[in-house]
């Protein structure tokens, strides 16, 4: 099975939170992300809105980014789109963005592709 996969580069805006469920760690943390543009009408670099992400993390890989993210490092995240907390969540991203009208709308036409979700 193919999974869709989503990739952000950004910054870690919070320091990392670890907590246990059960006997396996979990880490969480934000990153903020702003989008840059280059305007030929002033001929220089303008920012986007700046968008916010919570990412979650289990066991080793939480343990891991517990001891290496702080807040303020830059970070690149990867993850695959296969829960349908993910759904909503990228269906907010394609709102957000403006690739969509509404996160209603991006669900809607997320349905149509993938109907399972």
């Amino acid at each position: 099975m193919n999974d869709t996969t989503v990739t952000l580069q950004g910054w870690g805006g919070s320091d990392v939170s670890l907590r246990l469920a059960g006997e396996a760690p979990v880490a969480s943390f934000r990153v903020a992300t702003t989008p840059r543009r280059y305007s030929r009408k002033s001929q220089e670099w303008v920012d986007g809105a700046t968008q916010w992400y919570t990412v979650t993390v289990w066991r080793a890989l939480a343990e891991n980014v517990a001891r290496s993210v702080r807040r303020g490092d830059p970070v690149v995240v990867g993850c695959a789109l296969g829960f349908s907390r993910s759904v909503a969540a990228m269906a907010c991203w394609l709102a957000n963005s403006g690739r969509a009208a509404s996160a209603d709308d991006a669900l809607a036409s997320l349905r149509r592709v993938h109907p399972q979700t």
